[in-house]
């Protein structure tokens, strides 16, 4: 058995909510590892207001290109309503970037969260790394029949009573609901097929394998 881990944690590092979830867990990592395994736990960074409290907490940064500002997410990335990363071309440097990092680190495991850039960008490596993902729901090809609502880009549902809603939200075939633009993220799919994806057609970048 490895008695020497090392564990890489990258997510939408300008996002507080994935910021501090990310954070804790390193934290949770680091004070139950078994005393006879060692553990590396470095944050792959961007550029963020998060990454001194994570220096002060005694935590290592891999400072992944491109380099942003860290100011927040629709500043550093364009967001938008759909697309995670504003331009296709912001996401092909961010897949590079941590595929790079994920060479040169050689990570035991990936810890990711509601982050695709992660966990496209670990199986494009030199040899694939495993993944984690750590989110409030199940990103696998069944998680449409256990959310509890409808999604808000599902605008046209939004004009019925809740109940309503639900029902016929349960009867849309899952190969529609799976099409939802915001799991599409076109940008991020359009990168990874021209830095030569190999894997499973992308139909939802958020599923995980």
């Amino acid at each position: 058995m490895n008695k020497n881990l090392t564990i890489a944690i990258s997510t939408a590092f300008q996002d507080a909510g994935d910021a501090t979830r990310s954070i804790e867990i390193a934290k949770v990592l680091r004070k139950y590892q078994p005393s006879d395994i060692s553990v590396w736990i470095i944050f792959i960074s961007h550029g963020s207001k998060f990454e001194q409290k994570v220096l002060d907490l005694g935590f290592e940064i891999y400072e992944a290109e491109p380099k942003l500002p860290g100011v927040g997410l629709y500043q550093d990335l364009g967001m938008t309503i759909t697309n995670l990363v504003g331009t296709e071309k912001l996401a092909e440097d961010m897949i590079k970037g941590e595929s790079k990092a994920y060479n040169e680190l050689k990570p035991d495991i990936v810890l990711h969260g509601f982050w695709p850039i992660a966990s496209l960008a670990r199986r494009m490596t030199d040899k694939e790394v495993p993944g984690i993902c750590f989110v409030p729901l199940p990103l696998v090809s069944s998680f449409f029949n256990v959310i509890p609502d409808v999604p808000g880009q599902l605008k046209i549902f939004s004009i019925f009573p809740k109940s309503v809603r639900l029902w016929l939200f349960r009867h849309v075939p899952n190969f529609i609901k799976s099409r939802v633009p915001i799991l599409r993220q076109n940008n991020i799919r359009h990168a990874v097929y021209k830095l030569g994806w190999k894997g499973e057609k992308l139909v939802n970048t958020f599923l995980i394998s």
